[in-house]
């Protein structure tokens, strides 16, 4: 019974935006680079998704789509077997804009851009619903796969690309980010050509501006969105949510968020209170109590949607908020902080007061993006 209840669908809600939002995916190859860790020499190559805003009059038709491609999702069920019904992965679907109205939108040189890295081990699709959401406010959010550091990677022909064992070694982990790093500077400057940008958006006439974005990241990736924007000026600013930071040795002057947890923050991740010194512009940190380090996916809202009791050491990462608060509170204040950063809004959030995280600023604060939030 369990196995034919997950294979019934589960559409993942709509989101909340002014916007609807589009969906591609493309493989993009850096001739410039090896890949250093594929196990025969081979350009580097990357998967992305791009959600793309879309004026509402604009949207004719709404598609559910896989949250997940048909061996990625058999991957991940096989992953959390024992854990998780058979068919949990293949059951869920994004709701996205598949029919656009041509000629009514704004072009793509005209939207800002937001670049997202995922944790080590995670698929980027593990983020969809949460960048999904962030489109829906005007942004063009664009997901990274970094493969042999993901745990699986499907490219359009149906080739998937394993994770290797990164070890927790420095070196190994510097490498791992250094990689990242340059995955992201290299989809940045694809997406301000016109060849590229006409793929993923259909009748598009213009690249998009890339001359200035903003990234942020989960677990490694927000170690990589934090050393991107120490080591690219096109990179305005950058969230770190969770994740220990690396190769932090300069100052940085574009503004930074640390989103932590009660067990994860200055006063116990010794290179946030490293990198802090570091950080000369505006700087924030926000730790949301009871979550675990997956509430910043979009797992609590996959659970809340499925009614799924977890064992005790997935509920444990999950966290204990309840699946539509979280998600609520994660968009609400990475979305206030891209406009922050993007836009230069201050932007006050529609959250209600007993939705809001328990913030902690552990150092005085040197600005405001999120004022009444």
């Amino acid at each position: 019974m369990a196995r034919f209840l997950a294979w019934q669908i589960t559409l993942i809600p709509k989101p909340n935006g002014p916007y609807s939002v589009s969906l591609n995916t493309m493989k993009l190859v850096d001739t410039s680079r090896i890949d250093p860790f594929a196990p025969t020499p081979t350009n580097r190559a990357v998967m992305i998704s791009l959600f793309y805003p879309v004026e509402k009059e604009s949207c004719r038709t709404t598609c559910a789509v896989d949250y997940m491609p048909p061996a990625t999702a058999a991957f991940e069920d096989s992953h959390f077997a024992g854990a998780l019904p058979n068919g949990t992965f293949e059951a869920f679907k994004l709701q996205v804009c598949c029919d656009v109205e041509s000629g009514r939108d704004r072009g793509p040189e005209e939207l800002p851009v937001i670049l997202f890295s995922p944790g080590a081990r995670t698929s980027r699709l593990f983020y969809s619903a949460l960048a999904q959401s962030l489109a829906s406010t005007g942004y063009v959010v664009v997901t990274i796969d970094h493969p042999y550091d993901a745990d699986v990677v499907e490219f359009p022909d149906g080739a998937l690309v394993f994770g290797v064992n990164i070890s927790a070694t420095m070196p190994t982990l510097e490498k791992a980010l250094s990689t990242r790093v340059s995955d992201a500077s290299f989809v940045l400057s694809q997406l301000g050509l016109p060849s590229v940008v006409e793929q993923l958006v259909p009748e598009a006439q213009c690249a998009f501006d890339v001359s200035k974005a903003a990234m942020y990241g989960h677990s490694l990736g927000g170690a990589t969105a934090v050393a991107a924007i120490q080591n690219h000026s096109r990179f305005s600013g950058g969230a770190d949510i969770d994740r220990s930071l690396l190769l932090i040795n300069q100052d940085i002057y574009k503004p930074i968020i640390l989103f932590g947890r009660e067990d994860h923050n200055r006063s116990n991740d010794a290179s946030w209170a490293h990198a802090w010194d570091y950080f000369k512009g505006w700087k924030q940190e926000l730790d949301l109590s009871d979550s675990g380090h997956y509430t910043y996916t979009d797992a609590p809202l996959l659970v809340k949607l499925t009614g799924l009791t977890l064992p005790p050491d997935l509920a444990a990462v999950v966290g204990s908020l309840d699946g539509f608060r979280a998600f609520k509170i994660v968009t609400t204040y990475v979305g206030a902080f891209m406009d922050f950063v993007l836009k230069g809004l201050k932007r006050s959030s529609n959250i209600t007061k007993k939705d809001k995280p328990d913030a902690s600023d552990t150092q005085p604060e040197t600005g405001k993006c999120c004022e009444a939030i």
